[in-house]
């Protein structure tokens, strides 16, 4: 279901060209990962992002879980 969601919005918002290599082939990582500047305070104030990754050079591209309300 959470990877149905992400793999939608790539397809109708996100899905351009990589800006660093021109591919369209991206792939979606269904697990989150958690931004903070202090890793102390990583539990109450990350940010909780979904990776989604360029198939041909690796870039990464980071949309946040509460827009997408995952």
């Amino acid at each position: 279901m959470q990877r149905d969601k992400i793999s939608e919005h790539v397809e109708a918002v996100a899905n351009r060209p990589c800006q660093m290599c021109g591919s369209t082939a991206w792939q979606v990582d269904d697990r989150f990962s958690y931004l903070s500047e202090d890793p102390v305070e990583m539990g109450r104030f990350a940010m909780r992002v979904i990776p989604v990754g360029c198939s041909t050079c690796g870039r990464v591209v980071l949309f946040s879980a509460r827009f997408l309300e995952i």
